[in-house]
């Protein structure tokens, strides 16, 4: 998990376009953080969100390199 901390002007809506890969997602951060309201959300409050939601997280994976320029 990624935390998260609510600045002044911050909106639910506005930090999940920031931060996360898809925003359409801000339903699940709502229930992961157990937000009664996705409206009210105040400064300084922490939220939380799963590291692989984050935009630009690093995936596990695998590389093939191929060099055709042998000389």
């Amino acid at each position: 998990m990624i935390s998260i901390k609510v600045k002044k002007g911050d909106c639910l809506i506005k930090i999940c376009n920031s931060y996360l890969e898809n925003p359409k997602y801000w339903k699940k951060i709502t229930r992961i953080n157990r937000l009664k309201n996705y409206n009210f959300i105040l400064p300084g409050q922490t939220l939380s969100i799963p590291a692989n939601m984050i935009k630009g997280i690093s995936q596990e994976g695998t590389v093939n390199i191929v060099n055709r320029n042998t000389g």
